[in-house]
């Protein structure tokens, strides 16, 4: 298991149902890796894979009961893991360090460099 599969677990959670692209966008990740992913996490049973009922090119992703199962598991070990790799930040650096990062991932600068990157 690696943080994208965990990533691509949480958005479905989050989102419910999407699209296999829509995930790729939501995560700002690029079609193949998405791809490979989301193989990764069929072939563990943790996702599937349905044809969209309007348009047969396309696939929509839905989390399954083992996927619902696991997600608490996963969660709880990154937990472990990010409260080890900042156990030597104070509590209110930890946050300023999390507000900081969301805020970068939440601005339009990164939006646009994945979208030049992908080509869009």
């Amino acid at each position: 298991m690696r943080v994208r599969h965990y990533n691509v677990l949480q958005a479905l959670q989050d989102n419910g149902r999407m699209s296999q692209a829509d995930v790729g966008a939501h995560l700002r990740v690029d079609p193949a890796t998405i791809v490979a992913t989301l193989d990764d996490l069929e072939n563990l049973g943790l996702a599937a894979r349905h044809r969209h009922p309007s348009d047969r090119r396309r696939y929509l992703i839905d989390l399954t009961e083992k996927g619902e199962i696991t997600l608490p598991r996963i969660r709880a070990l990154l937990d472990s893991v990010q409260a080890e790799m900042f156990e030597a930040l104070s509590p209110d650096q930890s946050v300023a360090l999390a507000d900081a990062l969301a805020a970068m991932n939440a601005a339009q600068p990164l939006a646009d460099r994945y979208d030049t990157v992908r080509g869009r």
